[in-house]
């Protein structure tokens, strides 16, 4: 039971991290897009 807590709490962290680079990377895209129409 708690190795299972433990695994899960591994795949959240890994899917936080993916989430966080997915927006950084949108808020760069913004930022250029930003730039563009100036």
């Amino acid at each position: 039971m708690k190795r299972e807590r433990q695994r899960q709490l591994h795949e959240l962290k890994q899917e936080v991290m993916r989430l966080s680079e997915e927006a950084n990377t949108l808020q760069r895209e913004l930022k250029l897009q930003k730039s563009l129409k100036q």
